[in-house]
């Protein structure tokens, strides 16, 4: 039993071990209650013969009794009920053996022993056994005139005192064997509860730790959300300025096939012309037979000429137009560059996330480059060639100053079929030169035609590949949302359960 020093409040709180000496102490004041109520009233009823040494038992007797009631409920001194109720009942005992001898009085040794025997205490019991042991021993040996017991009744007292004594050490071993386990478990009670209150700390600290770890992952997810939807707006932006650059090269494709069927229709002229001078240069050999003839051809081929003279002018303003187209392109051109620098400037933006996004950017600045590129072959081309269309017309415009001199020298006709053999070999030539320039020119359109379509395939497919990054964007940025909002789930169940 616990041999702690008990304050003297009653209203303190009590250990575990302080609330069973109570409830040990109340069994005590209930038996002491009963024996001195008992004995009290039995010599009190004995009247006129009560003397000295029995109003002093009775007076000792309630003493006891008082102390062990006011130490029990005013739950002061607790510890030393016990000794103080066995040691007040062993001298009652004591004082009741010497002042009237008798045999009932071994009960009272008995009483004594039971009464230690309740609180379980090895030491206080075996100094209960030992004083009661000499009592009997002094009051069968002692007091055996007076009591005049058979030597046998004397043996079986002693005997089965000690046995009774054996029993009880062997009943207070077994309860100290059993208040050891007791106490181990208890101890180990408590380390458990220690270690599951350390447990459910560590796991609240945990719980926290989770919820501020899901909170900065929540913070980050929102963010890539949001970059997530600038490179789909940026992405949305590049696919609508692909759209636009491959419309215009649509546009300027088709421009190029009306100057190739405007091409074709000057190479129709030409192979005419050369027909034509042909045709003169045998009517020249007719001589002044054919003169009038040779007029009306005259005639005829300066008409020719002029109308010639016309188509190119028109060829002259279509090329001025292609040549405003070729701008076009160069804008465009200027326009994608800078579409595909913002572009890198969003995937500078995105860090690890925008490096495709990046690729996709240098490609798309590449093929600006390629369009500007073409753009300037274009216009190089369309500018030889407008060089060529002027001195074509330059020299169309010969022919046609010569046609007028020939008017002016038909009645001198015979004398000037050699000049005229000469300007029409010369005109022939012409039309051999204008041949192979509308070839050159045919050539050069070919070429522009190809790069226009080439354009368009790559436009085509960067629209294409665009539009499979923003759909690939916006499979990402729909599972972000997913992940997010299953986040926001795990953090507000955390931040509950914390």
């Amino acid at each position: 039993m616990s041999n702690a020093t008990v304050e003297d409040k009653p209203n303190r709180s009590f250990t575990v071990s302080e609330k069973d000496i109570i409830r040990r102490n109340f069994i005590v004041f209930i038996a002491l209650s009963i024996v001195t109520g008992f004995i009290v009233g039995a010599m009190l009823t004995l009247g006129e013969s009560l003397g000295a040494n029995d109003f002093f038992m009775i007076s000792l007797m309630l003493g006891v009794w008082g102390i062990v009631t006011i130490f029990h409920f005013k739950k002061i001194l607790i510890q030393y009920i016990s000794y103080i109720a066995v040691i007040g009942s062993a001298i009652t005992t004591s004082i009741t053996l010497i002042t009237q001898p008798a045999i009932g009085n071994a009960f009272s040794i008995y009483y004594i022993i039971i009464l230690a025997l309740i609180y379980m205490n090895q030491k206080l019991s075996l100094l209960t056994q030992v004083y009661g042991f000499i009592i009997l021993v002094y009051m069968v040996y002692g007091q055996n005139d007076i009591l005049q017991l058979p030597p046998e009744d004397q043996a079986t007292f002693i005997i089965y005192y000690l046995l009774i004594t054996i029993l009880i050490v062997a009943l207070l071993q077994v309860n100290k064997s059993v208040n050891k386990q007791m106490e181990s478990a208890r101890v180990e009670t408590e380390k458990l509860l220690e270690e599951q209150q350390k447990q459910q700390e560590a796991m609240a600290k945990l719980v926290q730790n989770v919820t501020k770890s899901m909170e900065v992952i929540s913070k980050s997810s929102e963010s890539n959300n949001l970059s997530f939807h600038e490179m789909n707006s940026s992405f949305s932006e590049i696919a609508s300025g692909v759209n636009s650059q491959n419309e215009s090269t649509v546009s300027i494709s088709e421009s190029v096939t009306s100057i190739t069927d405007l091409i074709k229709k000057m190479h129709d002229a030409m192979t005419e012309l050369k027909e034509e001078t042909t045709e003169t240069n045998q009517l020249s050999t007719e001589g002044e037979k054919q003169i009038s003839s040779l007029t009306d051809i005259v005639n005829q081929f300066k008409t020719e000429i002029d109308s010639m003279s016309n188509d190119f002018s028109i060829l002259i303003d279509k090329l001025n137009e292609t040549s405003q187209f070729s701008n076009t392109i160069k804008e465009i051109a200027e326009q994608t560059n800078l579409l595909s620098l913002n572009a890198s400037i969003e995937a500078a933006r995105a860090g690890e996330h925008g490096r495709g996004f990046s690729v996709v950017a240098n490609e798309i600045r590449k093929l600006s480059e390629m369009t500007s590129h073409s753009a300037d072959q274009i216009s190089h081309q369309i500018n030889a060639f407008k060089q060529q269309s002027d001195q074509t017309r330059s020299l169309m415009q010969t022919v046609a100053e010569r046609m007028d001199d020939s008017f002016d020298v038909t009645a001198k006709t015979n004398d000037s079929f050699k000049l005229i053999n000469t300007a029409i070999t010369k005109l022939s030539k012409l039309a051999d030169n204008g041949s192979n320039l509308i070839s050159e020119i045919n050539q050069t359109v070919n070429t522009i035609n190809g790069s226009t379509e080439e354009l368009a395939a790559v436009s085509e497919q960067s629209s294409a590949s665009l539009q499979e990054l923003i759909a690939t964007l916006e499979s990402i940025l729909d599972s972000n949302t997913s992940s997010l909002s299953s986040i926001k789930e795990v953090e507000e169940t955390l931040k509950k359960s914390s």
